[in-house]
């Protein structure tokens, strides 16, 4: 059997055939073997971002066959793949890493022009960290570089992170977990290095910040766990994302005291910025749980990490208009009252000193630009919706009281109605002349709380004693007649045991109705407490100074005590006209009795009358001569007015240290009782003899060196020798003079004693009016 040419031509392509099959299987397994080491991350290090990210997605997306074609096709995907089956063909993966990563991280740090290849080897490390089967020992070989003593190889890490946070673990939602690893490493290193700004000092703390804003941002996103955890896990997901958060938020609070250290210079206001912001932590910790309240509390961190970084801190520029716009108007979905107040802390840590500049009490005249005027109205806007929202956790109380003491042209109190938050800023303002202005106002919308708070510290005397004070005194000088009410009321309550506030109801005397203040402090006599019952003689005193009597304070007093007297307990005051009283009107008038309804004895109406009649004494050695002078002539009226009723009487004997202490006064007494006697026929009815002898109670109540002014002409008294002697007076005992202005009073006083002391029907009078030229005239 012959072949034929096809023949033959078929037997010698067979082993052709094989060959070709082999070059085939060569060429597969020379395209899908594993690049060296060395060319894989040369060939990755020299190809454009894009090219890597794509090959990245492929691998993370591909099953493993069709790796293999992926691999064919991209060289790219092979050199990754390289490197992912030469760290598992290590005995030791984290080893097998290090000499990766060792390769690659000087790129990280080196500036070169060649930034393209600085970005390729953080993306090479990337995919291992993020999303090789080797994340695990990748992620944890970062923390031990961050853990590093070597500052170098610290800073590498950290640059490293920053890169993967801005290319790739902001767009995704599943790295709550290694971003929650990192966070306190970085505090760390930001903490041991932070007395400085260096770079690595604030590349940390800036990357902490913003890797918490990540866990806050996609709180909720915590990766599925495996299913061998899910069999000893029984938190959920979502306790497990609020407890990193809740984390996180621990750590910023460590670094936002870090930025407040950075500030070349703070004051009160920037401050109360920073603890306000402590404040916001707390409540973020607090309240996260609550679904209502987290996009509120996420939205407001979002913009507190975003604006608040060390690189805003450092510099000392303030914000520029545009930037100042930026903030005012960063919006929600929805209205957050809480990220008002965020912008307003936020502008004023940024602005630095500028904002005092320009809306300070101590400002200069300055010429606003139309943006500039634009941003006041933006801050006030949100200033408003602040105040709105007060109380919210906490937040404000350091920070309103020194916008609105630091800033009042900016932030006034025209919006503050909370009670609790006009109290926080009673009690942190400085007070000066400067700020009355908006202050008072601020208390008048809560009077009460306030004119309490004020008189608390007073009491107190605490650190605010005397500002208080003084703010009382300028509340009290505008003489609002409510609040003077007010005052009053809180003052009578508080000031047996303060001093101070005896000088303010004293300054309120001016714009009280006096006769009612009066009887408010008659009953507070009636005390075993022999201070506080002083004190009250002395303010009844100082009521019945007032000049606003027009010389009547003591008549009007008088009444009080005898109306106490008749009807055996105190009245209500009675406002605002008081009735003058008289026997007739005392009896028959509707009295209120005070709260205690008390009736008192005769014998305890006798010993608290003696209190009660005291400031009289005390108000004639302070009032003025001529005014004390008219009021003892009005006295000698009323006395003789009130026939028999001891409490002239009494009232005599408390103004008898003033005529010690100026013995002229007795001329207009004389004069007055002399006219008195003068008027008197001789009668023998009792309320006659009782009128008749009333001057002359008076003038035996007064003091007899007194008297040591008053004496007769010598030729007076030798006409009148005879009369003398029957009366056995020694003629030598009498005081006589040549030269005394006053011998016409003194005579007509000697004569109508002398018809006094002759009156026969009536023996007592004549004893009495003839004890009464001894006092008056003898030696």
């Amino acid at each position: 059997m012959s072949l034929s040419p096809d023949d033959d031509r078929l037997l010698l392509t067979k082993p052709r055939s094989s060959n070709n099959e082999n070059e085939l299987e060569a060429a597969i397994k020379d395209s899908t073997s594993d690049l060296p080491l060395g060319k894989s991350l040369y060939l990755l290090v020299h190809v454009h971002g894009h090219v890597f990210d794509k090959a990245m997605t492929t691998i993370r997306q591909a099953t493993p066959a069709e790796l293999t074609v992926h691999s064919i096709e991209s060289p790219t995907v092979r050199a990754i793949l390289s490197i992912e089956n030469y760290l598992t063909s290590g005995k030791d993966t984290s080893q097998s890493f290090k000499h990766v990563y060792d390769s690659l991280k000087e790129k990280f740090i080196k500036r070169s022009k060649n930034n393209a290849a600085n970005e390729q080897a953080m993306r090479i490390i990337g995919y291992l960290v993020l999303y090789s089967k080797h994340q695990e020992a990748g992620q944890q070989y970062i923390c031990n570089e961050l853990s590093s003593s070597d500052k170098r190889c610290q800073l590498a890490a950290v640059i490293l992170i920053q890169f993967l946070l801005s290319h790739y673990m902001s767009s995704e939602n599943s790295h709550n977990d290694l971003a929650s690893l990192f966070i306190p490493l970085l505090v760390d290193i930001s903490e041991k290095y932070g007395d400085t700004t260096t770079l690595l000092a604030c590349s940390s703390c800036d990357l902490a910040l913003q890797l918490s804003r990540y866990v806050a941002l996609h709180l909720n996103s915590v990766a599925e766990p495996t299913s061998k955890i899910i069999e000893i896990q029984e938190t959920s997901n979502d306790t497990i994302s609020i407890h990193q958060i809740q984390k996180a938020w621990e750590h910023a609070d460590t670094m936002l005291y870090r930025l407040e250290k950075w500030i070349k210079s703070t004051g009160k206001l920037e401050t109360a910025s920073f603890k306000e912001l402590h404040s916001f932590l707390r409540y973020a910790n607090e309240n996260i749980k609550h679904k209502d309240k987290q996009a509120e509390i996420i939205t407001a961190w979002d913009l507190i990490s975003t604006w608040l970084t060390p690189k805003m801190i450092v510099s000392e520029k303030p914000l520029t208009v545009k930037k100042q716009k930026s903030v005012l108007s960063f919006e929600s979905a929805q209205t957050m009252p809480l990220l008002s107040s965020i912008k307003i802390l936020i502008l004023v840590i940024l602005q630095r000193d500028r904002l005092v500049e320009l809306y300070g009490p101590d400002r200069s005249s300055i010429v606003f630009t139309t943006e500039e005027e634009e941003t006041k109205y933006l801050i006030q806007k949100e200033y408003k919706t602040m105040l709105q929202s007060y109380p919210l956790g906490n937040i404000g109380n350091h920070f309103i009281v020194q916008l609105v003491t630091q800033l009042p042209f900016l932030c006034t109190t025209d919006d503050i109605q909370s009670t609790d938050l006009i109290q926080q800023i009673l009690n942190n303002v400085e007070y000066k002349k400067e700020t009355e202005a908006w202050l008072i106002p601020l208390l008048m919308k809560q009077p009460e709380s306030s004119i309490c708070n004020l008189l608390w510290n007073i009491l107190e005397q605490n650190d605010k004693s005397t500002s208080s004070f003084e703010l009382l005194k300028s509340i009290i000088s505008q003489g609002s007649p409510d609040i003077i009410d007010l005052v009053e009321n809180n003052l009578l309550s508080v000031i047996k045991n303060s001093d101070k506030a005896c000088e303010l109801l004293i300054q309120c005397m001016d714009y009280l109705h006096l006769p009612s203040l009066i009887q408010k402090l008659m009953p507070r006599i009636v005390t075993e407490d022999q201070r506080e019952k002083m004190v009250y003689i002395a303010l009844i005193s100082k009521a019945l100074l007032h000049p606003s009597w027009n010389n009547n304070s003591i008549l009007f007093h008088i009444d009080l005590v005898r109306e106490f007297q008749l009807l055996k307990h105190f009245t209500k005051p009675n406002k605002p006209d008081f009735l003058d009283l008289t026997p007739h009107n005392i009896t028959t008038r509707k009295h209120n009795l005070v709260e205690s309804d008390i009736i008192y004895s005769d014998e305890e109406i006798k010993k608290m009358s003696t209190y009660l009649i005291a400031p009289i004494q005390l108000w004639s050695t302070k009032v003025d001569e001529n005014l004390l002078k008219s009021a003892l002539i009005q006295l000698v009226r009323k006395s003789y007015g009130l026939p028999g009723d001891h409490v002239c009487i009494d009232a005599w004997r408390n103004l008898s240290h003033a005529f010690s202490n100026n013995h002229d006064l007795i001329w207009g007494v004389m004069q007055e009782c002399i006219a008195i006697m003068q008027s008197h026929t001789i009668s023998h009815t009792l309320a006659d003899d009782i009128m008749k002898v009333t001057p002359m109670l008076i003038l035996q109540t007064i003091p007899e060196q007194s008297f040591d002014m008053v004496s007769l002409p010598k030729s007076y008294v030798n006409l009148l020798s005879k009369k003398f002697e029957m009366l056995a007076i020694d003629l030598q005992t009498i005081k006589v003079s040549s030269n005394n202005s006053n011998t016409g009073i003194s005579i007509q006083l000697m004569d109508e004693l002398l018809i006094r002391c002759f009156h026969e029907d009536w023996k007592p009078l004549a004893q009495f009016a003839t004890t009464l030229i001894s006092k008056i005239f003898c030696n």
